[in-house]
């Protein structure tokens, strides 16, 4: 289970068997997830319900993109 805790980081480890840059093209958007969250919580000033709910839900897109194998978007 994902922590949807703020400021906690967010860890995926799933192989899906793809290619080294298809790879490396979703470990960029995992690792850019938080400093996303972080740009509208303190730059845009969203409600930090607004940042949780953003969190599961880009949790949950990323999560779809590795189980059918979708690295170009």
């Amino acid at each position: 289970m994902t922590s949807l805790v703020p400021g906690t980081k967010l860890v995926i480890n799933v192989n899906f068997g793809a290619r080294h840059e298809s790879c490396h093209k979703m470990k960029k958007l995992e690792e850019n997830l938080e400093s996303f969250l972080d740009y509208l919580s303190i730059e845009r000033g969203l409600a930090q319900n607004t940042i949780i709910s953003y969190r599961y839900d880009l949790i949950k897109y990323i999560s779809f993109l590795k189980k059918k194998k979708i690295s170009s978007f």
